[in-house]
This record gives C-alpha cells, sequence and structure tokens, in this order.
C-alpha cells in the first residue's frame, strides 16, 4: 500500500472523528440545551448535574429531585442509556437500552390532588410507545403517607424490569406488559386502617419464584380502643405467617391482569380474630361467601394446589362487659386447597376442594372436607366433617363465658354433612353424647341450681347418652356474618334439636 493511499484513508478516519466529535458536541449542546430549559421551566423538578451524550444516545442526572405538593421523591444518579433516534423519529417509539435508578427516595403524602394532576398531564401527552429493555432500582426506600393519611413504608428494595413494553400513557393494563421481574423488599410495613398493619419482613421475587419471610397482619390499637374507630362490628386480627412459597408463577397482562402458579405454601400461620359484639352495632353489610369473593376478583387467578401447614387459628368473642372472651381455637391445622381459581365456568367447570384436619382444643381431632363452584352464581357449597372426643372443658371454654351456660359430658362423636348457598342451607347430623347435662350460671359463675334442674327436665333421655342422629332443614344464613359463622348456625341447631 503507498503513500498516497494511506493518506487519503488517515484524511478520512480524521474526518469521520472530526465529524463525530462536532456532531457528538453540538448534538449535546442542543440536547442538554432543550432538556435543561424545559426542566428549568418546571418549579416540580431539580437535579445537581445533567449531563448528555448525543450519539450514543445516552443521559445522566446527578441528584434528581421531583416534587408534587407534599409528595418528594429524588435519588443520586439516573442513567438511561442507548437512546434510539432511529425508533424515535422513524417508528414514533421511545425506545431505551436500560435505564438505571440508584438509591431513590419518595417520601411525604399522596393526596388525591397529586392523582388527579397526573392522570390530567397523562391524557394531556400525545401517546407513544414505549420500550425499555432493562430497568434496575438500586436501594429504593419509601416513607410516605398514603390518600387515607395512613404511613406506607420499605427499608430497603431493589428491582429490576426486562423488556417493559407501554403501547400508551393511558394507565391501563392493558397497555402495560414486560418480560420478566426480580424484586427484593425488606421491612415493607402499611397501615390499611386506623386498627390494622400489613407487613413483611423479607419479600423476594426470582426466576418466577416468590418467597415471603414473616408476614403479619398487626393491630394497631388495644382491644378496648378499636372499638371507637369501627363504630360498626369489626373483628380484629391479628394474624403472622412464617413462610409463604409460590414457585413458578406465570404473570400475564393482557386484557386483563393473570397470576397462576402451581403450588402455593403456607407455612406456620397463626390467626387471631377477636369480635366485640357489646360495645360495637351490627353491621349490614353484606359478607359474600368465599366462592363470591374469588369469583369477583378483578384480575385471573388459579393456583393448583395450596398446602397449608403447622397453623393455628383462635377465635374470641365478647359478648358482656361482665365477662371475658368465649375462646375456641383449633391447632396443629394441616390443609390442602386444589384449584384455588376462579377460571371455573359453565363450559369449563372447575370445582375448589378443601381439606382441613386439625385439633379442636388441643384435644379433639377435626376433619373437615369442603368444595364449591366458583362459577355457579347461587355460591352452592357441600361441607362435611368429624369430630370426635369432646370433653367438657372444650365446650365450657367458649360456652361459659359467651353464654353463661356450663355442661358436663362430653361429645364422643359429631358427624355432619351440609349443604347451603347464599340463603339458607340443610345438613344432616349425628351426635354421640355422654352424660350430658346442662348447668345455668348467675353473673359470679355458680350455677343456678332450680333453672339448671328445669333446663335438664327438658333435655332428651336418649340424648343425655348415645347416639342421636337428626336432620336440619332452611337454617337462614345471617347474610352480615361470615361462612363460618353460617357453619356454626348449623350446628346450633342441630344441637338443640338432638338436646331438646
Amino acid at each position: 500500500m503507498n503513500k498516497k493511499l494511506l493518506f487519503k484513508i488517515g484524511y478520512v478516519l480524521v474526518g469521520l472523528v472530526l465529524i463525530y466529535k462536532i456532531a457528538d458536541y453540538f448534538g449535546t449542546q442542543k440536547v442538554e440545551s432543550l432538556v435543561k430549559s424545559s426542566l428549568k421551566k418546571s418549579d416540580s423538578i431539580a437535579y445537581k448535574d445533567f449531563s448528555v451524550n448525543f450519539l450514543l444516545g445516552n443521559v445522566t442526572i446527578d441528584k434528581p429531585e421531583f416534587y408534587r405538593d407534599s409528595l418528594t421523591i429524588n435519588a443520586d444518579k439516573i442513567e438511561l442509556l442507548d437512546f434510539s433516534y432511529y425508533d424515535y423519529f422513524k417508528n414514533n417509539i421511545i425506545s431505551i437500552d436500560e435505564i438505571k435508578l440508584f438509591k431513590a427516595n419518595a417520601s411525604g403524602k399522596v393526596t388525591e390532588k397529586d392523582t388527579a394532576k397526573s392522570n390530567k398531564e397523562k391524557s394531556n401527552k400525545n401517546p407513544k410507545k414505549i420500550q425499555i429493555k432493562n430497568i434496575n432500582l438500586d436501594d429504593f426506600t419509601i416513607d410516605i403517607n398514603q390518600k387515607n393519611g395512613f404511613p406506607l413504608s420499605l427499608e430497603k428494595g431493589n428491582l429490576s424490569m426486562i423488556n417493559l413494553q407501554l403501547d400508551s400513557l393511558t394507565g391501563k393494563p392493558k397497555d402495560f406488559t414486560f418480560e420478566s421481574i426480580t424484586s427484593k423488599l425488606s421491612n415493607f410495613r402499611m397501615q390499611y386502617s386506623g386498627t390494622q398493619t400489613f407487613s413483611v419482613k423479607t419479600l423476594s421475587f426470582e426466576n418466577q419464584n416468590l418467597e415471603i419471610d414473616s408476614l403479619q397482619i398487626l393491630p394497631e390499637q388495644t382491644r378496648r380502643a378499636y372499638i371507637y374507630d369501627r363504630p360498626f362490628q369489626q373483628d380484629l386480627l391479628t394474624l403472622t405467617v412464617d413462610k409463604i412459597k409460590l414457585p413458578n408463577i406465570k404473570i400475564k397482562n393482557d386484557s386483563i391482569f393473570s397470576f397462576a402458579s402451581n403450588f402455593m405454601l403456607i407455612d406456620k400461620a397463626n390467626l387471631n380474630v377477636y369480635a366485640d359484639v357489646v360495645n360495637q352495632e351490627k353491621s349490614d353489610k353484606i359478607k359474600p361467601l368465599y366462592s363470591k369473593m374469588l369469583r369477583e376478583l378483578p384480575f385471573d387467578l388459579h393456583i393448583d394446589s395450596v398446602d397449608i401447614k403447622s397453623s393455628r387459628i383462635q377465635y374470641e368473642e365478647l359478648t358482656s362487659n361482665k365477662r371475658k372472651p368465649g375462646v375456641v381455637f383449633f391447632d396443629n391445622i394441616s390443609a390442602s386447597i386444589k384449584n384455588l381459581s376462579n377460571r371455573s365456568s359453565k363450559a369449563n367447570p372447575l370445582l375448589t376442594k378443601i381439606a382441613i384436619n386439625s385439633s379442636f382444643m388441643k384435644t379433639s381431632p377435626l376433619r373437615i372436607d369442603w368444595n364449591f363452584d366458583v362459577a355457579n352464581t347461587y355460591d352452592t357449597f357441600y361441607l362435611t366433617g368429624k369430630l370426635t372426643n369432646v370433653p367438657n372443658e372444650s365446650i365450657n371454654s367458649f360456652m361459659e363465658p359467651a353464654i353463661h351456660v356450663k355442661v358436663d359430658g362430653e361429645i364422643n362423636k359429631l358427624l355432619f354433612s351440609i349443604i347451603g348457598n347464599h340463603h339458607k342451607s340443610n345438613g344432616d347430623f349425628a351426635l354421640n353424647f355422654d352424660n350430658f347435662k346442662i348447668n345455668i350460671l348467675n353473673d359470679e359463675n355458680r350455677e343456678k341450681k332450680v333453672l339448671s334442674w328445669l333446663a335438664n327436665l327438658f333435655v332428651k333421655d336418649d340424648s343425655k347418652n348415645g347416639l342421636v342422629e337428626v336432620e336440619v332443614e332452611e337454617v337462614e344464613r345471617s347474610k352480615n356474618k361470615s361462612f363460618w359463622n353460617f357453619v356454626w348456625k348449623n350446628v346450633e341447631a342441630a344441637l338443640k334439636k338432638a338436646l331438646l
């Protein structure tokens, strides 16, 4: 190769470098000038430094801050890498290879005004399709008050998203899609009412597997105080769950959001339900059955099977300010649920099946089998069960403080089969009693001997010992109470019919 040709090649290369530098310089200056001018016009955005690489399509903003009334979002740095000019000018698409957000923090209060502004701004913008190959949020934190005035906080979070696409800026679910998400959250806490707070110690979502450690729903007020925050009867909950696992999760965001998994594990759940039926007025709000709750979810849900292990449920009911609450509890709970789903339809029926084994009041084995079809708009359910070896101490733990009645003897066996719906139910019961006797108590928990004697006169002789079979019909559901209250009404009706 001669020297003349080498010089020509050199001139071309130098020329290209000069053109690149000149284009990069003036392009960068122009973009920086336009963006900075735009940012300065807004009193809701601030930053420390701003740099652009025009030809590479990179933007870096140091110490950005965004203000919206009382809400502030800031970060150490934002990086936007490889903005595609071709997609923008040719295809009207905002295409970015990667967005990195370092140590972002949201603080302050979210208001209705903020939401209204945000929606108005979205509607005023010319919608463009947005494509972002990678989004990474590193070490972000949250400390805000929600629109309802209650706090929401996150000590630390990391999130990455691959192939995010926004088809418009409407905010509708069908316009938002992504290929995968990886996230880890630490110490998330959200108060959702004046009396209850939800929290999670750690939440990890990676490779389509979700794992939650130390989930809690805790009271924010004492049992004496919470009744003043809730004018109508509402249970006070205490729930702790050691671990929740959902592997192989499939999430879709088409015309409707869809969440599916082949398995869910709930390990060491402990639920306490406290009800004050003395100091709060009854609520007229209808409580739907579980089938209707699933059917009316605003998203598509399907989990093939759910396993609940080593769990406990305790129910306490205060019926008089002069007595302690009545208590019933179920421990050593193991349960399986097949087809926790709202995909059932008339064309493709899908039966939800639930099997529960537990110990009633520590001593009495209990087995329940229960099924329903979510697509059945009558909310028909089938419930069968077997309870054995119930001593009088277990019965009296609830009955003595709740209705001031104490019993002697025990229930050797209780078999039941209930068919019901949203309105009423029928049931078949078989009860085996042993030396059964009723004792009516006064306010000092002493027996009213005359009333107890009269009550036992009405107890059928064949019910005091041996097996009794009864049918209960047309048991009306109290629609402002829970499914389990409905089940108890059937058992109560059977006990009355068997004994009196």
